[in-house]
Order: structure tokens, then sequence, then C-alpha cells
């Protein structure tokens, strides 16, 4: 069969939460189709679930989940009434089975793992995915639903902890050639899958990190070697600066890998950070779109940049950091103590971000989004730090 040429389509939340919205999804589907494209669509959960599935896992370790359970249940129904889905109990009843028995064990173990937090909160795209493939079957569009997990595999890693491995999975984007063949052989004319989510050596359920649906989509794009990728939202693209604090924000219209990339990593959370690698090895164009106006320009990423007067690209500002400040006299013409103090966030899988340094001080900060932090990995760090200097934790910031 003739090679098909592949465009991929990521929608978030905001932009797969209304039966309005899959309208504007399925036009541009269709004049994707009119250009010789078949579409891959890459879908996030509906807008503020996975946050609820995060309340939930908490409120089921307390036993005190039904109602939130409940509302999960009702969000989707409410959405699948809103699309015209006849039977959308029965097409999510086991999604709604599994989720309760889940909250059920964590309720009664008082315990949560990794492995159970990333099958609750991989549920908010899997629901999703099915009701937006029994909308597109009953306008009449041959779709095809794929389970994310059996091509985006991770591999583990030495340097990750076991809930890095399970909530930030480090997959691999290399060209998929037997996905492609799968993919060339079917007869469909619209391929739909989860963001966000998929799956180990074992076949357990991974992360990609919050915000990893945009990844996922970057993956999935090297993968089968799209023409290119287009990320939809609700913000028209890459700005100057965040619009709502600075109104005379100005929208970037073109930028290269290295400066979209630099932008996303110092806080701009239109894209995610680590999103942009995949594509730049690929050299596959990425272009950032608005759901509410699809024919707005939006910001292009690609290799190439017209001289440009803007010296400043971007000021951005960055929240929720952790800064970690070391002190110890001993540093001072010391050698060997900075290997000692990194070693030490290489152990409990931590990168660092920023660095300064003095005499007598060393202070990095953590980013959320490169690290998944909590309490407990942080208390372990202090204390390994504290072998070697006086270390002290702040933030978040």
């Amino acid at each position: 069969m003739e090679a098909r040429s592949w465009v991929v389509l990521k929608f978030g939340g905001t932009s797969v939460s209304s039966k309005e919205r899959w309208e504007t999804i399925l036009d541009v589907c269709k004049k994707h189709k009119q250009h010789g494209f078949t579409p891959f669509l890459v879908c996030s959960a509906l807008s503020g679930i996975s946050n609820e599935l995060e309340k939930l896992k908490e409120l089921s370790l307390k036993g005190d989940f039904g109602g939130t359970l409940e509302s999960i249940k009702a969000r989707h129904l409410r959405f699948a009434k809103e699309l015209d889905i006849e039977k959308a109990e029965d097409l999510l009843k086991d999604d709604f089975e599994e989720l309760e028995n889940l909250s059920l064990g964590l309720s009664l173990l008082h315990v949560s793992t990794p492995s159970v937090e990333a099958r609750i909160l991989s549920f908010g795209e899997k629901m999703l995915t099915k009701l937006a493939h029994q909308w597109l079957v009953q306008k009449g569009v041959s779709a095809a639903l794929l389970e994310s997990g059996k091509f985006l595999k991770s591999s583990s890693r030495p340097e990750q902890n076991e809930c890095q491995s399970y909530l930030s999975a480090i997959c691999d984007g290399a060209y998929d050639e037997s996905l492609c063949r799968l993919l060339s052989s079917s007869a469909e004319e619209i391929f739909l899958t989860q963001g966000f989510v998929g799956s180990n050596e074992k076949g357990e359920t991974v992360l990609l990190g919050r915000g990893g649906s945009d990844l996922s989509a970057t993956l999935i794009a090297s993968k089968i070697k799209a023409a290119k990728i287009e990320i939809w939202s609700d913000v028209p693209g890459l700005f100057t600066s965040n619009p709502r604090h600075i109104p005379t924000a100005r929208l970037l219209g073109h930028l290269d890998y290295e400066e979209a990339q630099e932008i996303s990593f110092c806080g701009a959370k239109v894209l995610h950070p680590k999103c942009l690698e995949p594509l730049k090895k690929s050299s596959i164009p990425l272009e950032l779109k608005w759901t509410e106006r699809p024919e707005y320009e939006g910001t292009l990423i690609n290799h190439s940049v017209e001289n440009s007067p803007l010296k400043v690209k971007a000021v951005i500002a960055k929240k929720g950091v952790y800064i970690i400040s070391m002190d110890s006299v001993e540093m001072w013409q010391a050698s060997g103590f900075l290997s000692d103090v990194f070693h030490s966030f290489k152990k409990y899988g931590l990168s660092v971000d920023l660095v300064a340094t003095s005499q007598s001080n060393v202070t990095v900060t953590l980013d959320v989004l490169a690290n998944t932090l909590n309490e407990d990995i942080l208390a372990k760090l202090l204390i390994c730090l504290s072998k070697f200097c006086s270390p002290k934790k702040i933030g978040p910031c």
C-alpha cells in the first residue's frame, strides 16, 4: 500500500472539552485530508480531569473517594450527552469499574505506589478518546482508536527512581517501521490515540509527566516520520511574555527549535520543555495553533529563522521552583566538592536546573517539570547532602 503523508494533531484539555471544539477538530481534519494528509490525533483528558483523578487518589487513601469518583463519572456522562452518544455508560463501564476498584484498594491499604498512581491518572485520556472515537464514527468518519501504550514504550534507566519511571517515563522516538506498516495497511481515514500515556517493558501503564501529551505527540510524529505536527490549545502560540500579565506582549510568529526549547524550559506553558528534541532530530516542523480561531497563523517552529531585529525574544517567569542552598566553608579551594554534592542529586534522580556559586555556598534550583518531586525524596536528598555541607530547602518559589 502507498505510504501515507501524516500530520499529527495534538489537542489539549480545553480543546477537547465541548461539542463545538470537536466540530472544529473535524473541520481541521477534513482540510488536512483535502491537502493529502492523513490526520493522527493525540488527545489530552477533559479539562480539569487529571487534577480530579489526582484528588481521587489522595482521597482514596483516606477512605473518602465516593464523591470525587461520582463527579468524574458524571462529568464524562454529561460530555457524552453533549456529543449525543448513546449508551455512553456501557462504553465506559469497564473504566468506571476499574477506577472504583483501584480507589477501594487504596482505601483499604492506605498506601499508594507509583504504578497504581499512573494507572489512575491515565483514565482521563482513555475515557476521552473512547467518547471521541464513538462521536467520529457516529458522524460517519472512518476512524481508528489506538492504545498509545502499544507503541510508546519506556525503558528502565539507572538514574531514574521508581516514582520517575512510572510518572515521568522516558520513551523512544526513533522511527518505528512496524507501526508505519500497521498504519499504512489500515483503511481508516483518521487515527486517534491518548496523550500522556505509555507502557513499560512489563506492559504496565506509565506516564510521560504532567503536560506530557505534547511529548507524546512529538514522539509519535518522529516514529511515523510525519510531514508536520500541530499543537492546538486555547492560546495562539508563544509570546514575548505572558500576555495575561503584560498586555503589550507580542506573538512570536517564527522560532527555531533552540529558541522555542529555551523559552519552554524557562516557564512558557504552551509547550512541554522536552517535546522539541524529537522534532529537531527528525526535522519535523511544528505549528502552535489556536482552537478558537483555526485560521490564525500562530507560531511556526523549525530549523531556519530569518534574521530578526529582535535581540531578546522573550521574558519569562517560572513558578513552583525549589531551591537547595548548600553552605560549607570547607569547599573553598577544595577539589571534588561539586562532584560529591551533584552525585547526591544523581542518586535520587534529580536534574539540576540553575547553579550559583560563591566561595562558601552553592545554590541550585530544581524544576518541578523536569523532576518528580515529593517531600520524601527531598528529605532524603538533604540527609545525603549533610555529609558534605549544611543544606537547606527553600520553596516552592
